[in-house]
C-alpha cells in the first residue's frame, strides 16, 4: 500500500452530515407535528392551554437541541480520545437518536396520561418525535455508505 494514498472519510464523517441529520431531525418532526397535530387540545386548564397556545412551536425545537447538545457533548468525548472511526460516528448517532426514539415510545404508549400537560404533550409530540428519530437513524445507515470526496 502507498503512503501517500490516503483513506477516504464517509459522508457521515463530515461536519456537513452533523447538521444535515438535525435538519433531517427538525425537518421530519415539523411535519409529522403538522400531519398528525390534535386540533383540539384536552387541557382544562386554561392557564395551561393558554400557555400551550402561545408557545407550542418552540417544543420540537427544544427536542432539535437536545439532540444537538447530545451529538456535541459525544462528539467532544470522540475528539479527546482521538477515534477517527466511522464505526465511532455511527455510534454516536444511533445513541442520541436511539435515545429520543426511546422517549418517544415510553411517551406515546407507556406513560400515563395523569396531568393536563401530560395529555397534550404525549397527544402531540410523542408520535412525531417517534417519526423523525426514525427518520434520522435510517439516515445516519444511508450517509455511512457514502463517500466524502
Amino acid at each position: 500500500m502507498d503512503n501517500k494514498q490516503e483513506k477516504t472519510k464517509r459522508f457521515l464523517q463530515s461536519k456537513l452530515a452533523y447538521f444535515l441529520l438535525i435538519f433531517i431531525f427538525l425537518a421530519f418532526f415539523y411535519a409529522s407535528f403538522f400531519i398528525f397535530w390534535n386540533k383540539e387540545l384536552n387541557i382544562q386548564n386554561f392557564q395551561m392551554h393558554d400557555i400551550f397556545e402561545k408557545y407550542w412551536i418552540y417544543f420540537p425545537l427544544v427536542f432539535g437541541i437536545v439532540a444537538l447538545v447530545g451529538t456535541l457533548l459525544l462528539f467532544l468525548i470522540k475528539i479527546i480520545f482521538r477515534l477517527n472511526l466511522l464505526v465511532v460516528s455511527i455510534i454516536i448517532y444511533l445513541l442520541v437518536y436511539w435515545f429520543l426514539l426511546a422517549f418517544g415510545i415510553q411517551l406515546k404508549y407507556f406513560e400515563p396520561r395523569y396531568t393536563d400537560i401530560a395529555i397534550a404533550l404525549i397527544d402531540n409530540y410523542a408520535l412525531p418525535l417517534i417519526i423523525a428519530s426514525s427518520a434520522s437513524i435510517i439516515f445516519t445507515f444511508i450517509f455511512s455508505f457514502f463517500k466524502k470526496k
